[in-house]
């Protein structure tokens, strides 16, 4: 669920069924150019209504700046027996940062 906080900030709820997530496509092009949450199943830019949240990457280094704050996040959750998929999950997240 999206939803606006009194001050005006929007808040994504992920993890309860309630929010669906779109890839935002560049023209009649298939290249993702960013990730759209809303609360209707068929996100689509004629179907938006304004509580939609999109964030837009614009090259690999945010997509990987995005992709490594998970992954923090899941590390914080983490228990014992996932720790060594979570490392492995940073080395190669930071292989494709550094472009090998």
């Amino acid at each position: 669920m999206i939803r606006q906080l009194d001050n005006g900030v929007k808040v994504i709820e992920l993890g309860r069924g309630t929010t669906y997530i779109s890839q935002i496509l560049v023209g009649g092009d298939k290249t993702s150019s960013g990730i759209c949450f809303g609360n209707n199943p068929n996100i689509s830019e004629e179907g938006m209504n304004g509580d939609e949240v999109i964030i837009e990457i614009t090259d690999i280094k945010g997509a990987v700046s995005y992709v490594k704050s998970l992954i923090t996040l899941i590390e914080t959750w983490n228990s014992e027996d996932t720790s060594p998929y979570i490392q492995e999950l940073k080395k190669a997240i930071n292989t494709i940062n550094e472009g090998k």
